[in-house]
């Protein structure tokens, strides 16, 4: 089954850090197929102010999940968070 959530995506080309939108072909985050906003990272976005703090709390969540190597989506590695 399909699934997504945000998470922290390592730049492979200088380095830096953003929250993207990643998709999985799984019921688990084990095997991330895809990244929306490959070359941008995610904007919060809502209807009101209660959707956009929902919005901004699922992307604090992915602060506390493993970093995410942008190449992953190539050679499927990962990057410990330290």
């Amino acid at each position: 089954m399909l699934h997504w959530n945000y998470r922290v995506i390592k730049s492979r080309i200088d380095g830096s850090l953003s929250i993207h939108e990643v998709y999985y072909d799984s019921n688990d985050d084990s095997n991330p197929t895809n990244c929306c906003g490959s070359y941008g990272s995610a904007a919060a976005i809502g209807d009101d102010k209660e959707e956009l703090l929902r919005v901004l709390e699922m992307m604090k969540e992915a602060l506390d999940k493993p970093i995410l190597d942008e190449s992953i989506f190539y050679e499927h590695t990962t990057i410990e968070n330290s």
